[in-house]
Order: structure tokens, then sequence, then C-alpha cells
């Protein structure tokens, strides 16, 4: 449908027609835009506007039609894209906000990268300084991560050890760390397969842990930055 919008402006007589409301409230607000730079030329006149179809007239207010204008524009392609994090129900299980959270653990939203943790790993050392104690806390928390803010709850051998190496954890002999303080870290994992090809998920003893090694961790990182 063509619309016709006829602007009498003084000294001016001006016509936008189209097919595209887009275009032409473009062009109307460049015009308006221009008479209020060149005002000392053109003066206070009043003017009339005339559309077509009969609708009601919105006359040369910018506000309706950048409003207009506004509404018709697609999102931003960037911003759009952008998927907003979320550590799921963290939060709630640990009472650490959200904010906290992120500054210690890294989320990819689209699950396309593994999550890290970010701070030095020797704080995962409780009981020591133990490489499969280091591997069985990390994997707890990098799991949850995973399951809280992905929705993955089977995680590949390999991509486990990625998550661990990038989060500065020695990934070597990760079975190790199922013998840990006597098969503890065997309650939290349950795998399937062998090799590289082994599946691994949280129990729920380990589900319930990984919360609690969140919690303990991040109490410890905040403690050492307090003192």
């Amino acid at each position: 449908m063509e619309i016709t919008i006829t602007l009498d402006y003084g000294p001016l007589d001006v016509e936008f027609t189209g097919g595209e409301r887009e275009e032409l409230e473009e062009n109307l607000i460049a015009f308006i835009e221009f008479l209020e730079e060149d005002e000392a030329i053109f003066g206070n006149s009043d003017f009339a506007i005339d559309q077509e179809p009969g609708e009601e007239s919105p006359g040369l207010d910018p506000d309706y039609w950048e409003s207009q204008q506004e509404s018709t524009q697609e999102p931003d392609s960037t911003e759009s894209s952008v998927a907003a994090i979320s550590f799921g129900s963290i939060p709630n299980r640990t009472d650490i906000d959200e904010g906290t959270l992120d500054g210690y653990f890294d989320i990819d939203p689209e699950g396309e990268e593994p999550p890290y943790l970010n701070f030095d790993v020797d704080i995962l050392g409780e009981s020591g300084n133990s490489r499969s104690e280091k591997q069985m806390r990390g994997s707890l928390i990098l799991m949850t991560l995973w399951r809280e803010g992905n929705g993955i709850e089977e995680i590949g051998s390999s991509d486990l050890k990625d998550a661990l190496r990038i989060s500065g954890i020695d990934d070597e002999s990760l079975y190790a760390m199922y013998g840990f303080n006597n098969d503890e870290g065997d309650r939290y994992f349950r795998r399937d397969g062998s090799g590289a090809n082994t599946e691994i998920t949280l129990t729920m003893p380990g589900e319930r842990e990984g919360f609690d090694q969140i919690q303990r961790t991040v109490e410890r990182l905040e403690g050492e930055v307090e003192e």
C-alpha cells in the first residue's frame, strides 16, 4: 500500500510518497531535523500535514516518528546473539550471588567451550597439594558448572581433561582422582566406557558435593582477599 504524506510548512510544500513506512519515517525525521537546524531561515511558521490513507496525523512530532522507527527496527545482531551467562541453581544452593561466582568461574553460555576456573587452583588443596585432590575437586566444580550453566550432565573424559588443563590443573593420570582419600572420588563420579571414550556423570552424592565444593572454594578465596 502506497502512503503519501504532504507537508505545508510556510513557504515550503513538501510531499513524501512511498510504500515503505520505515523509509517515509526516516525521510520525515531528516526533514524535521533540517527545519530545526535552519529555523532562523524558515521561521516558526505553522504547518499542516496530510496523510493517506485516512489515519489521524501525528504532525511533525519527532518523538512519535522516532518511536515508530525504533519499534520497527530489528534488534542489533551482535547484542541479540550474546546469550546471558546463567549459574542455574548454584546461587540458591550456595548463597553466593552470580556476580561473585562470575569472578571465579567462567561459563560459555552457548556451551561450545568448556567452563574453567579463574583462580589459583592451589586453593583446591584442602588436605595437601596432590594432583589427584585438585583433579577431584576441580572436576566436581567444572561438572557442576556444565550441568547448571549449560544443562550438560554427561561429560567425555577428553572434554573434562581440557577443562582441567585450561583451569591450570594437571590433567595427567586423571583416573587417580577416583582413588583420592580412600576412594572418596569414586563416590562422586559415575563412569561409563573406558579410556578416551569414558563418559563421566556426577552421582547424587557428587551433585551435593559439587555445590559444597563451590561454596567452600569461594569462601576460601574470599577469605584470602579479605586477608
